[in-house]
């Protein structure tokens, strides 16, 4: 099987975008600090900008390295994704519902706010460390037991 090529014009158009990017990026990395010596700016838009042009240049850096070929289809590699995808997902969902549902539950039996002491540190360790593990391993489970886990799924010859 032959590797398709992305259209010439489409790099060349990528590429003067992450020039452009780069080269805004360079000239506010270079006026954030003058703005705000010269007292235009305070400290919070000065590293904001400093922030952002670092940031700008590493996107730029991103588009500019993109592969232009097409990457080939492996079946093994998409079963991966799969399974990450659930875990990630169930990660996500489980640490946000455990935030919300804990947290309503608590501010309901407290009768007001959740303190900052050892119950609301508590609270937060199951909310965003405990709660996403456990969803994690529910996303497993999901996926494990469903359609997608069947590796003959992926395969490029299946119907």
């Amino acid at each position: 099987m032959e590797e398709s090529r992305e259209h010439p014009v489409a790099t060349k158009w990528r590429k003067r975008i992450a020039a452009l990017l780069a080269l805004s990026s360079i000239v506010n990395l270079i006026g954030a600090p003058v703005l705000f010596f010269l007292g235009y700016i305070n400290e919070a838009l000065f590293i904001r900008g400093i922030v952002g042009s670092v940031a700008g240049f590493l996107v730029a850096l991103i588009i500019y390295k993109m592969p232009t070929g097409r990457l080939r289809y492996e079946p093994k590699r998409a079963r991966t994704l799969t399974k990450l995808s659930f875990i990630f997902l169930g990660a996500f969902f489980g640490g946000i519902i455990a935030f919300f549902a804990t947290g309503y539950l608590l501010i309901t039996i407290l009768g007001g706010p959740i303190s900052g002491g050892p119950l609301g540190n508590a609270f937060l360790i199951f909310a965003w460390i405990v709660a996403p593990i456990m969803g994690g391993f529910i996303g497993y489970l999901i996926f494990r037991r469903s359609k997608y886990s069947d590796p003959s799924l992926y395969s490029m010859h299946a119907q």
